[in-house]
């Protein structure tokens, strides 16, 4: 089909920029070689190995797609693999112990899309769970609050031997689910306002502010209140796209700022990112290092940046983590980090 045709031209300039871009980031890189690999290779291409699954991973979903979703947006896959591919080269550049496990978790999702494309042909059916998907959201939020692991002040994480994840980040889908099921089901009578003196909407709103309500109580009570924030912001879009009612839109912004000030005098660590948000130069050496840190780097990587693999992101800490976008401009510039957010209105678009 035209529309793999497409895809395939994308993914093959896609596969020889980042080929060019891992052949710099290994030139540049302290040679790390592999036992079951002869020396010269090793010392040219390190790590090879995760570079490998990532390329599998990309043209076997390319063949998959040709095979099961012929007519499929032609444009999703390349940015997507782009994103991953960038993502990986600057994980190797800030961690090379990671990266490994990085394509291992890549390869983990290509399965999960793949069995997805097989088990469920049409997207719609899933609104018949949606309380089944709210049930297992709960589940996972209790798993996480009885036997998480709480790091940097925060209960967030699973950690299974030498594996940890964040269940959150698949709690965010299904509760994007249930919100979805729900709206579409009632959204006419949701769409009623109070200001036209009809009441209907209070008997299916109540039940889905609560919801909203205990969610967010549940994220602030484990202090991941990021997490909080963007869920709730979803939930206010979401409203809106299906009802159309301001006021709610209002008054949803009106109870955001009231916790969001009220959290600001209950937790201590809302109050330090508060301050490094607003001005960080006060506490450069404390509360506001890592702030200062990402910005002098912003400010060294210029229009066209240092360099892949030649600036000095390590001063930020807990780059690979918190600031890898910081690095990536770093060492892409100005003009690498604006591409890399044109990507990213490209795939929302």
């Amino acid at each position: 089909m035209p529309e793999r045709q497409v895809e395939r031209r994308l993914l093959a300039v896609i596969t020889a920029w980042w080929l060019a871009a891992y052949g710099f980031l290994s030139a540049a890189s302290p040679a790390m070689p592999h036992r079951l690999l002869d020396p010269i290779l090793a010392r040219a291409w390190p790590h090879w190995p995760g570079a490998l699954v990532l390329l599998a991973c990309g043209w076997g979903l390319h063949v998959v797609l040709c095979l099961r979703q012929s007519r499929a947006d032609p444009m999703l896959l390349p940015l997507v693999t782009l994103l991953v591919g960038i993502g990986w080269l600057e994980v190797l550049r800030l961690q090379p112990q990671l990266a490994l496990r990085q394509a291992a978790w890549v390869a983990a999702g290509t399965v999960c899309f793949i069995l997805w494309l097989r088990l469920v042909r049409d997207y719609r059916p899933l609104q018949d769970y949606r309380y089944g998907l709210l049930a297992l959201a709960v589940g996972l939020q209790l798993l996480v609050m009885i036997f998480g692991v709480e790091i940097n002040g925060a209960r967030l994480w699973i950690r299974v031997g030498p594996l940890s994840f964040q269940p959150v980040e698949v709690i965010k889908v299904l509760l994007v689910l249930y919100l979805a099921s729900y709206l579409r089901d009632y959204r006419e009578l949701l769409s009623v306002g109070f200001l036209r003196g009809r009441l209907v909407a209070v008997r299916y709103l109540v039940p889905l502010v609560a919801l909203v309500a205990a969610c967010e109580a549940i994220f602030a009570k484990q202090k991941d209140l990021g997490v909080g924030l963007l869920f709730f912001g979803v939930f206010i879009l979401m409203f809106f796209v299906a009802t159309r009612r301001f006021d709610f839109v209002l008054l949803g912004l009106l109870s955001f700022g009231l916790l969001s000030a009220l959290c600001y005098h209950l937790f201590w660590h809302v109050r330090v990112r508060f301050m490094a948000w607003s001005d960080p130069w006060p506490g450069a050496d404390s509360w506001g290092f890592q702030i200062v840190q990402a910005l002098y780097a912003l400010a060294s990587g210029g229009i066209t940046g240092t360099g892949l693999g030649a600036g000095q992101p390590w001063q930020i800490p807990e780059v690979h983590t918190d600031f890898i976008f910081v690095a990536l401009t770093e060492e892409l510039g100005l003009v690498g980090a604006g591409a890399i957010i044109v990507v990213y209105l490209l795939l929302a678009q």
